[in-house]
């Protein structure tokens, strides 16, 4: 068993197709802005790679910016998207919801300054922080356009670009996945930059949309997710992935 789990991370490593069979030629293109080497990346390569094959389907995962990734998908240029919240589908119409979320997780905010602590979204309210987020993540967007003003708030394009500002003091807080930050906080480039945790804006669940085109299989996907539940076997790829990157995910129902 410990063989299969190596095998499995260093395929997410590389970035190839697993060595499961396929039963149809049909690949389906899922983009992320998750990179495959990343600790959010690897586990939605595995959670999804098996679940698709139950299905008798293949996945390639394409990293792609958040922002980018909603135009593609929306345009059907790729096939849909591995992690997007809830009320992602409120504003894209031509994308289609797996009712069964892949993954729990949480947004929180990041600084070097220690002196900083923060408790939900409405915490930044009247501060003056310099306070960043992705690109493209409607939640972030949703929330922080309400809170900070528009001259202490900026976008960027990727969570490294994020954290190196903060270093630099370019900026007070970043504000991003929680395992996605802690992950890439457990790599040489960042172990050492004094980059902590100030606070959780919000726990949140993140669900796979496929594009229009292939509504039917949403059903057929959400109840694969559900069977691998029960089986433990989402538990598993967690448990896999995220045992070195600083995290300790829920399993949620």
């Amino acid at each position: 068993m410990k063989t299969i789990r190596y095998v499995l991370l260093l395929i997410c490593c590389i970035g190839i197709s697993p060595p499961f069979p396929v039963s149809a030629a049909e690949k389906l293109i899922m983009g992320s802005n998750d990179p495959i080497e990343s600790t959010n990346g690897k586990f939605y390569y595995l959670l999804y790679c098996e679940a698709f094959r139950r299905i008798g389907m293949e996945m390639e995962y394409r990293f792609l910016p958040a922002k980018r990734a909603s135009v593609e998908a929306d345009a059907g240029r790729i096939d849909g998207e591995v992690a997007r919240i809830m009320a992602y589908a409120e504003k894209h119409p031509n994308l289609v919801r797996v009712e069964e979320a892949g993954v729990s997780d949480a947004f929180c905010a990041f600084s070097v300054n220690q002196r900083i602590r923060l408790d939900g979204w409405e915490s930044l309210r009247k501060t003056s922080y310099k306070v960043e987020y992705l690109r493209g993540v409607l939640r972030a967007e949703q929330e922080l356009t309400k809170i900070v003003p528009s001259a202490n708030l900026s976008t960027i394009s990727t969570l490294e670009q994020g954290l190196k500002k903060l270093v630099a003091a370019r900026t007070d807080i970043y504000i991003d996945s929680e395992a996605a930050v802690m992950g890439l906080l457990k790599t040489p480039k960042f172990k050492d930059a004094g980059i902590q945790k100030a606070g959780v804006m919000e726990e949140t669940k993140y669900y796979a949309y496929l594009h229009i085109k292939h509504k039917d299989l949403a059903l057929k996907l959400a109840e694969v997710l559900k069977q691998m539940k029960t089986e433990g076997v989402v538990e598993q790829y967690r448990q896999q992935v995220f045992a070195d990157s600083g995290t300790r995910p829920k399993q949620k129902k």
